[in-house]
């Protein structure tokens, strides 16, 4: 049986709003370069990365939790330029949390689901790859990838206007005691929003002898 790592590779994001907090920007870089130390076992996600393990953002309460790291070079004139083909945007690594999709959690096994050793420790965490493409009436739109070819979930950007520090940023907000709504921020311009909650139970679970 694997052990769960509870420290800066246990990202953990607010399930109720009170909680949420911002992983403090050391925490955030060191679990950015460890995720992202195996490269090998990153060559096989839908579409490519190169990861800004430097500017990564994540929000953290109890065990549960989210870490975006944003594709190098990432600027809103590369959004805005996108096209039909799918482009990368960045990494978003979840703990104890997994997108919903038409109400109901992703199962876990339509997740790219990355094993990480630290210190002696093993963990497995799904990544989810993000990207831009033009969808409908040349609309910008985030595709979320799991593990396969086709996105798990497809959502509309909307413009905004708001000064950040990094590529990425995030805020969670309550929808119910299980779920959030998980909003991404994009160089200060772009702006879109999906629900995340607790993964659902494993159906052939066996009970342990």
């Amino acid at each position: 049986m694997k052990q769960i790592l509870r420290g800066a590779l246990l990202l953990a994001l607010a399930i109720a709003a009170r909680a949420q907090e911002i992983l403090p920007r050391e925490e955030a870089v060191k679990a950015a370069a460890i995720l992202n130390f195996d490269l090998e076992q990153l060559a096989d996600t839908p579409i490519p990365t190169d990861a800004d393990v430097k500017r990564p953002y994540g929000l953290r309460a109890g065990h549960r939790g989210v870490l975006v790291v944003p594709e190098a070079k990432l600027t809103s004139a590369a959004i805005a330029s996108a096209g039909s083909q799918t482009i990368p945007i960045g990494q978003l690594w979840l703990a104890e949390v997994v997108p919903m999709r038409d109400g109901d959690p992703i199962p876990v096994d339509e997740l790219k689901m990355v094993e990480i050793e630290y210190e002696g420790d093993e963990i497995t965490l799904p990544l989810c790859v993000l990207g831009v493409r033009r969808g409908e009436a040349k609309r910008l739109e985030i595709l979320v990838y799991g593990r396969g070819a086709e996105p798990l979930l497809i959502v509309p950007l909307r413009e905004i206007r708001r000064d950040q520090a990094w590529p990425i940023e995030m805020a969670a907000q309550s929808e119910s005691e299980v779920s959030a709504r998980l909003t991404l921020v994009l160089a200060g311009v772009y702006q879109a929003s999906f629900s995340i909650t607790i993964p659902a139970p494993k159906d052939d679970a066996q009970p342990e002898e």
